[in-house]
């Protein structure tokens, strides 16, 4: 097991750039700029028919897991009908968010690198999330010390790592927006060290918690009628 490296996700992007070393594919990716103009350079980048899940995971992984799993939650978020990821982007999510805990590489099973994803359902989800950052990034900024403590890291790869198993339930579609919202504000809170976002995105996973805890004890059908009586 390694060390917890004690710069956070930006010590584990360069620790990785070093050991992959530079090409073509991280010089579009690697940069100092906000996360929507990544975003934007990776959908410019999308431009083939298809790609593989083990080439974007290997270029998403030079800004670490957090960034992984932002990726693979925007779908969750945003109102874009990609039929038949869902199968596939909870458990990437879930690796992620483990490594993430573990302090390991991001790395996927040999069966999953070389399935396949179209570039235009790249490209829709690269410029929904650009969108949706540009928004958000004016209240993302670097404050509070909790999000660039090393061990900090460790607790948001677990969280990720349930939220992911929630995602990963066989419930109603509408089901998944809460924990992949969860995820989406710990990935930013993480990328961008904003403790305040991250302790959002905390706050989120145990209401979570509390939502599966009666879907799996009521049912959907039982949460209804309990949310009707109330409300």
């Amino acid at each position: 097991m390694n060390k917890p490296d004690d710069n956070g996700p930006r010590g584990e992007e360069h620790a990785q750039h070093g050991a992959n070393g530079t090409n073509d594919t991280n010089d579009i990716f690697l940069g100092t700029g906000r996360l929507s103009s990544k975003l934007h350079r990776l959908r410019e980048h999308c431009s083939a028919p298809h790609t593989t899940y083990g080439s974007l995971v290997l270029i998403l992984n030079q800004s670490g897991h957090a960034f992984i799993a932002l990726f693979f939650c925007v779908p969750f978020v945003l109102p874009i009908p990609l039929p038949g990821v869902s199968q596939v982007f909870g458990p990437v999510i879930g690796l992620a968010g483990f490594y993430m805990m573990m302090n390991w590489p991001a790395w996927l099973p040999k069966k999953w690198e070389s399935r396949q994803i179209s570039g235009q359902n790249l490209a829709k989800i690269f410029g929904a999330g650009e969108k949706v950052l540009r928004r958000v990034e004016t209240f993302l900024k670097p404050r509070g010390k909790l999000a660039q403590i090393a061990w900090t890291q460790r607790v948001t790869g677990f969280f990720i790592l349930l939220c992911a198993g929630f995602l990963s339930l066989p419930y109603p579609p509408g089901t998944n927006a809460p924990p992949a919202l969860a995820i989406l504000l710990m990935s930013l809170g993480t990328l961008e060290r904003d403790t305040v976002v991250l302790l959002a995105g905390y706050v989120l996973v145990f209401i979570n918690i509390v939502l599966f805890t009666f879907l799996t004890l009521l049912g959907v059908e039982g949460l209804k009628l309990i949310f009707e009586k109330v409300f």
